[in-house]
This record gives structure tokens, C-alpha cells and sequence, in this order.
């Protein structure tokens, strides 16, 4: 089956089970920041000066203006063991409050689950199924409410701020799930282009940092009671709202009845079965052999350690009216090649028991595209990117076996040649980045032994 990150059956998307929604993984480096700093405590209360109620006034406008849109890391860090981060992207406009405009919301739940309100009408799909649709008519015009009649709440305070903002008191805000949150004090930091507003909700300190030019939200940091759990968001810009993969097609779907029903698509390429017979063979027209290239690969002094070897095979179609594949081949090789660098370094690092990658892109053609020129075109391309071309004449029979009316898919396969998972990549929903974050969810769901390393306790997974 294809790996999936939304757990459809039995997931609530309440902050205690939130690592379900998107996978495991994190925003692109750009947004890493340093820890917090100590965040206020309530003993601190006094009134907010004027810089917070400003603040909160850039903020507010910020969020009503047409249409925003932001890709977004929520992250539950426990007092103890391991922090979980989930991936979602957001698209809000509030409309005009006319017919021609109504609001519109879309959710990007990891790169799997899709939903999007118009006015009172909701769809969703599953990425990973063409085929299949999930339609119904909220209760209203898309707001936080009408849409938690359907989804369960997310952490998505924007959504309030835009669609359904509050006139709280001064230096007040309403930041869901928190609650109303009073902050009162406002510093500037980072050459004065954050201003960080620190206040307490009902569920302990808050710290918020916000665009000081634009208002946005930047980061987010809460307590969420006396266990020590601790909420992070941080958000960067997405695509404009008039970006490909926003809106959702109906045509060629069949409705379902419930969400739940949105399941990826069949197919005869089954994770846990032997990989079937690719025919992979390198631009010189020679056979390749799995086997024997993971032995050249292991004999490299990166791969030393006592970790599983596997091979992400990144296949996209290289002939018919899809001349865009390559381009998503590309990035998605791109994110798997960051995946691999990271897993080597790490390896070097004393973490001997992490999992050997190899990373090999492959042209699918039709046989009747089997030509030489065609094939060292191909190769020059790919050789100018740093990257090995192999190519198959399976055709759009072969990536129908791993995914129905896929243009690129990545196949993980190990040692062994089992095939261990299957991601499908979809041009219009998924990056180097996205690729690389659900790659490493499929990872560390293969539960890959580690060692400690010295002097402490066991390393996490990759993440």
C-alpha cells in the first residue's frame, strides 16, 4: 500500500494525538530559532502597556486582509521523551461577504490529506488516490466552528483571527487551543523586525512573536497545564492563494460517504512483498544490478556502521504529455539526497546503527521511446545535476503497479529487495522539503534499531 501519513481510523486530531496529522518531520531550516527565553510568569500581571495593545492591533489587521496563506510546524514537547511535529499549510480568505466571493479555507494535512471549504461546501481528498472524493454542506459559511463539525479542531488560532476575530479586551487575544491569552509586555528583538509579546492563558505562559513589518505570525510558544507539555508553532509564507495544488478538482472522482473512506489508491506493488522486477537498466544499456550496487555503495567509507541498507528509487514518467515529472522528479531527489547526507553525518557521528541510503533517480519510458538519443539526453540531464540515471521501458504500466496515474513515485526497497514503502509525488502539492519530511516518517516508522550514543541515552529516529 501507499505510506500514509494521515492515520484515517481512530486518529483524533486533539493536541494529545496531533503527531498523527502530518508526520514527523520539520519546517525548512530558515525557521530554526534558539530555545525561548523565560516566558512571563502570572505573578507578573499588570496592565498591558501600549506597545502589546499595538502589537495586537498589527496583528488583528494582518489577518483580515483578502487572503493569507502559511505553512505551518506544530510541535508537542513533553517534559519527557521525544518532541512530535506535524506539518500542515493554510490557505484563508475571508471573502467579500457576497455570493461571487465567500470565505474560502484550504488544509494541507502533511502531503496526504487535503480539504477545502468554499462558502458552506467542503471537499477532501487523499493525495495518494485519484479516484476518490469526499463532499458535504457545513452548517454555515466556512468558519472555525462550522468546519469542527466536520475536522476536529487543529491548532490554527489563524483561522480565528481571520475568520472569526475577537474585540477582546485590551492586551487580550484568543489563540485556540489556549483560550484568551493576556499579554503584557512587548519587546523587540532580531534588529527590531519581531516584536515578542509575552502574556499567561489559563493553561500557564505564553510567549508570541510576530512579523513587526508585516503583523504575521512567526512562532508561538505555550504551556499546556502542570504535566510540562509545551505547544510550538512556527509559521513561514506559503504559495499565493492563486498557486497550482490550492484549490481541488472534482472531475473523475467518485464521492464517499465519510473522510474516513479517502484510502490510498490499490495496487499490486504490496509493502512487505518482494519489489516486482523493474527491468533497471544504466544509460550504457547494461543491466543494473540492486544487489551489487548496494555492496559498492557499503564499501564506502560514509557507510560505515551496522545500520540496514535500502535504495529510494525515484521513477517518473519520462514520456507522454507529462513533461513536468522530471521537474518533480528532481525535487523530490533533492529532498531524499538531504535525507541520505543527514543519515551519513549522523553515522559519522557515532550513530553506527542508522540506515544506509542510496538515492537513484529512474526515467520510465514507453518502449516505443526506447531511442539512444532519448536516453543520453536523459542522462546528460540528470549527470549535470549530480545524479546517476538509470531507465526502465515499463511504461505507464510499471507506475501503476506502485500507484495508479502517478507520474512520480518514490520506492523505498531494502537489502533484501522488499519493498518497504511507497510514496507518490503530485507536482502541484509536494517539494524537495514535503518529500524529504514524509521520507523520514517512513523511516522511523520502520522502526530502525539505533545505539546510544556516548555518554547518554538512545538518539531519536530520523526526523
Amino acid at each position: 500500500m501507499v505510506w500514509r501519513l494521515w492515520q484515517f481510523r481512530g486518529v483524533s486530531l486533539s493536541l494529545a494525538t496531533l503527531a498523527g496529522v502530518g508526520g514527523v518531520g520539520a519546517m525548512p531550516n530558515a525557521l530554526a530559532q534558539p530555545e525561548p527565553g523565560a516566558m512571563l510568569a502570572p505573578s507578573e500581571a499588570r496592565e498591558p502597556d501600549s506597545e502589546v495593545v499595538l502589537a495586537l492591533e498589527s496583528l488583528r489587521a494582518a489577518y483580515a486582509l483578502r487572503a493569507i496563506t502559511e505553512r505551518q510546524a506544530v510541535t508537542l514537547r513533553p517534559l519527557q521523551g521525544s518532541p512530535r511535529t506535524s506539518r500542515l499549510s493554510l490557505l484563508v480568505d475571508r471573502g467579500d461577504g457576497s455570493l461571487i466571493h465567500p470565505p474560502r479555507v484550504v488544509l494541507k494535512l502533511g502531503v496526504q490529506l487535503q480539504v477545502e471549504a468554499i462558502g458552506d461546501q467542503l471537499r477532501a481528498i487523499n493525495l495518494q488516490n485519484k479516484l476518490l472524493i469526499f463532499e458535504t454542506v457545513l452548517s454555515g459559511p466556512a468558519s472555525p466552528e462550522t468546519l469542527g463539525k466536520v475536522i476536529p479542531s487543529l491548532p490554527l488560532p489563524q483561522l480565528g483571527w481571520a475568520l472569526a476575530p475577537d474585540s477582546g479586551a485590551a492586551g487580550t487575544l484568543r489563540i485556540d487551543p489556549l483560550g484568551e491569552v493576556t499579554f503584557l509586555r512587548a519587546d523587540r528583538r532580531g534588529a527590531e523586525q519581531e516584536t515578542v509579546l509575552q502574556g499567561t492563558s489559563r493553561l500557564g505562559p505564553v510567549e508570541l512573536v510576530i512579523d513587526s513589518v508585516s503583523g504575521r505570525l512567526l512562532r508561538l510558544m505555550a504551556a499546556l497545564g502542570s504535566d510540562g507539555t509545551r505547544l510550538e508553532i512556527r509559521t513561514e509564507a506559503a504559495e499565493p492563494p492563486d498557486a497550482p495544488g490550492w484549490g481541488i478538482d472534482p472531475a473523475g472522482r467518485t464521492v464517499v460517504k465519510a473522510i474516513s473512506a479517502l484510502r490510498a489508491t490499490p495496487t499490486d506493488a504490496q509493502v512487505g512483498a518482494r519489489a516486482p522486477g523493474l527491468g533497471l537498466m544504466t544509460p550504457s544499456l547494461t543491466a543494473w544490478d540492486l544487489a551489487g550496487s548496494l555492496r559498492e555503495m557499503l564499501a564506502s567509507p560514509t557507510q560505515v556502521g551496522s545500520g540496514s541498507t535500502y535504495i529510494a528509487l525515484v521513477l517518473f514518467r519520462a514520456s507522454g504529455p507529462e513533461q513536468g515529472a522530471g521537474d518533480v522528479a528532481l525535487k523530490a531527489a533533492l529532498g531524499l539526497g538531504a535525507v541520505k547526507k543527514e543519515l551519513d553525518h549522523r553515522r559519522q557521528q557515532g550513530q553506527r546503527s542508522l540506515a544506509r541510503l542510496m538515492v537513484r533517480p529512474v526515467a520510465v519510458l514507453e518502449l516505443a521511446d526506447v531511442q539512444p538519443a532519448r536516453i543520453r539526453d536523459l542522462e546528460a540531464l540528470w549527470k549535470g545535476l549530480g545524479e546517476d540515471l538509470l531507465w526502465t521501458s515499463g511504461g505507464h504500466a510499471l507506475l501503476d503497479r506502485f500507484a495508479p496515474e502517478a507520474s512520480v513515485v518514490v520506492a523505498l526497497i531494502d537489502g533484501e529487495q522488499t519493498l518497504q514503502g511507497v510514496l507518490l509525488v503530485d507536482a502541484a502539492n509536494t517539494g524537495a522539503d514535503a518529500v524529504a519530511t514524509q521520507f523520514r516518517a517512513m523511516m522511523k516508522d520502520l522502526s530502525l534499531p539505533e545505539e546510544a550514543p556516548e555518554g547518554g541515552e538512545g538518539a531519536p529516529g530520523p526526523k
